[in-house]
């Protein structure tokens, strides 16, 4: 069976919405299957991502962040945003897709840098 995503924002008419839809959506698909997204995420917003779960009733399952900039750019440059950007919200949103598609996440073949290797012990070639 499929996932349904609701999509909210964190403003007061975005939530009212999403509550009326996510009664309807978790009648007619089944609570385990509705899953929430807040989209424009801001941590300093007035309405909380608990505010939005309890309205709305249902978990939030990703905060998506507010990176207007980034996103206008990608748009303007005719680049999808994944691909164009390395911003907090475009890894959001490559993690989440493959969250979503059950895909694990890419394990990093970078060498670590100078500060991570602080305090390793040394190797010892011979």
């Amino acid at each position: 069976m499929g996932t349904v995503i609701l999509v909210a924002n964190q403003e007061l008419s975005s939530v009212r919405n999403a509550s009326r839809l996510s009664t309807a959506l978790q009648q007619r698909y089944g609570r385990e299957r509705v899953h929430l997204v807040v989209n424009r995420f801001d941590e300093r917003a007035e309405i909380s991502v608990e505010d939005v779960e309890r309205v709305t009733g249902l978990k939030v399952r990703q905060t998506v962040p507010n990176n207007y900039a980034s996103a206008l750019a990608c748009q303007t440059a005719g680049r999808p945003l994944v691909m164009h950007s390395n911003s907090k919200l475009a890894t959001t949103l490559a993690s989440f897709s493959r969250n979503l598609a059950g895909i694990s996440e890419p394990v990093s073949t970078e060498r670590p840098g100078l500060f991570a290797r602080i305090g390793r012990p040394l190797s010892v070639k011979s």
